[in-house]
């Protein structure tokens, strides 16, 4: 699966065959899975607007909404924790 204009700048020109693999499994998500509705983070806009790309042009029945980005605060590491008192 190939996207060629809006995967040229920002993010896809330090890695030019990124976008393409995650169109690539994304599509074959969709043709499986068959979704209404798919929701991306914000942070990865450009991810976004291709997969909408892709989408549309493969006439994909399903809505992409891109959402904020939402992240769970890092656990400490059991090694850390151990060693700190309550």
């Amino acid at each position: 699966m190939i996207e060629a204009n809006l995967s040229r700048g920002m993010e896809g020109a330090s890695r030019p065959s990124h976008f393409r693999g995650v169109a690539t499994v994304v599509a074959k998500l969709f043709n499986l899975v068959q979704p209404e509705l798919a929701v991306f983070g914000a942070k990865d806009y450009q991810q976004a607007a291709i997969l909408k790309r892709v989408a549309r042009d493969l006439n994909f029945p399903v809505r992409i909404v891109v959402a904020p980005t939402f992240r769970e605060p890092a656990p400490k590491a059991a090694s850390r924790s151990f060693f700190e008192e309550p």
